[in-house]
């Protein structure tokens, strides 16, 4: 099953809010419309963590930016990749 989008910061900050207001968990996930996981784990996370959007790293780069370039410049002046 697919992950949704990451939350809004104002969802976020809503969560926090609802969260020092006496909110369980689970009305706050009613409230807001999303998972009872989102809440949690925004909730626990927000403990240790700034409540901002992490970075990730991915998969590293094989090539740089100009070799990129350099590649679509050779395929659309050949109209093919392999010579």
């Amino acid at each position: 099953m697919a992950r949704n989008k990451e939350l809004s910061s104002e969802t976020r900050q809503s969560v926090l809010v609802l969260r020092n207001e006496g909110y369980s968990m689970r009305e706050m996930a009613k409230k807001l419309k999303i998972s009872y996981n989102a809440v949690y784990s925004l909730h626990r996370t927000a403990q240790t963590v700034s409540n901002q959007n992490r970075k990730r790293t991915g998969r590293p780069r094989c090539t740089t930016e100009q070799e990129d370039k350099y590649i679509s410049k050779q395929k659309s002046s050949t109209g093919s990749f392999i010579k």
